[in-house]
């Protein structure tokens, strides 16, 4: 897509041909993706090795409705070096102790917000756990609301993607209408006997 375009091309030109490299380009893209989320996949088997935290990096351009979700620090009062902590350990791999810290933060400062929404990011994105990641992500809305400040909207975005791969709840079974409960009632009757 960055290639250079021909010099003689009119505007309309150039935007057919940008179309169809688009086009062109658009399955291998969607490969680099699916490979990306492949080796993303063995962040949380403990593997953050160079390789995968490029893949991450990757993931974070071709698709950052998803993958460009990052941590906070903000002031945090007695939860600040905890939060601070969490982060180090995460950049290192170490996604226990990263979590372990930002539930400790939480212990410490209740009202620390950034330190739920790490929790949410961490889920989310290194553990493969979206339904923590929301309710993380949701823990932080509810805490940034008692603070008085407004709903973070990027904040609103990721909770919308995380809902959307989630697990349908199965509708639950319809009742069998009446004539459909007669049914297996009169087909267990024992049939008369006529007489001739």
């Amino acid at each position: 897509m960055d290639s250079k375009r021909p010099a003689k091309f009119s505007k309309l030109e150039r935007e057919q041909y940008d179309v169809m490299l688009e086009e062109q380009a658009y399955p291998f893209e969607e490969k680099a993706i699916g490979l990306h989320e492949a080796n993303a996949a063995r962040a949380p088997q403990g593997l953050y090795d160079r390789w995968v935290r490029q893949s991450f990096d990757a993931l974070r351009s071709l698709r950052p409705a998803r993958w460009a979700k990052a941590e906070r620090e903000a002031p945090c009062g007695a939860g600040a070096a905890l939060t601070h902590q969490g982060l180090a350990a995460r950049q290192d791999g170490n996604f226990v102790a990263a979590g372990q810290a930002w539930a400790q933060a939480l212990k410490t400062d209740s009202s620390c917000a950034a330190a739920a929404l790490n929790l949410g990011v961490l889920n989310d994105l290194y553990l493969g756990s979206p339904e923590e990641a929301l309710r993380w992500y949701q823990q932080y809305q509810t805490l940034a609301a008692a603070q008085g400040l407004a709903a973070d909207a990027q904040v609103g975005k990721w909770i919308t993607e995380v809902q959307r791969r989630l697990p349908k709840p199965a509708a639950p079974a319809a009742a069998p209408s009446a004539a459909a409960q007669a049914a297996p009632k009169a087909a267990s009757a024992p049939a008369k006997e006529t007489t001739p």
